[in-house]
């Protein structure tokens, strides 16, 4: 790690514009915000809960659909792996008062990012297939728990297992997740 060489801001700027498209716009600050997070992911500290934690705290700021996970507690992270919980508020719900199927895989996908990048090179990377299975549902109030274990943290492509439970422990979806590391 001490020998990677990251991008600089316009670099990074330039990745990231690129990487998304017209369809998505990035505000300077916002690039100098992502940025910053990005020390944060590569410090030998991500790998604790409180790194991910202040990580996802700072997601309140944005106005990105990452602004989704704005109110998820990290329970535990480290090794690739994650446990957190969020409840689930009016803004989650579909027209059924449930989870909305679309908000549950953003969830996934963002949690166990954050997952991967606390493995030991610190890269949440890209994902190239989700595949996701929706077995139950959750309602407004309940309190989920996205949990993801990393089955392969090294290498070029990563692989994590995720389950999204209620408070109960009833199953609301279970997932695999692949990621591409740059």
């Amino acid at each position: 790690m001490k020998n990677a060489k990251f991008p600089t801001k316009d670099e990074y700027s330039t990745i990231i514009h690129l990487g998304h498209g017209d369809d998505i716009i990035l505000t300077e600050i916002f690039i100098i915000f992502l940025f910053k997070l990005r020390r944060r992911f590569v410090n030998a500290v991500m790998a604790s809960k409180v790194a991910v934690q202040q990580f996802i705290n700072n997601l309140k700021n944005v106005k990105t659909y990452d602004k989704l996970c704005q109110h998820v507690t990290v329970v535990s992270a480290g090794n690739g792996s994650i446990k957190a919980t969020m409840p689930v508020m009016e803004e989650h719900l579909n027209g059924r008062g449930t989870l909305h199927g679309g908000c549950t895989a953003s969830l996934i996908d963002s949690v166990s990012s954050y997952g991967f990048a606390t493995a030991d090179d610190g890269k949440p990377g890209v994902s190239v297939d989700m595949s996701i299975q929706y077995i139950g549902a959750a309602k407004l109030g309940d309190i989920i728990t996205i949990e993801s274990t990393a089955l392969k943290q090294k290498g070029l492509v990563r692989f994590a297992d995720v389950l999204v439970t209620d408070q109960d422990g009833k199953i609301i979806a279970k997932a695999s997740h692949t990621k591409a590391m740059k």
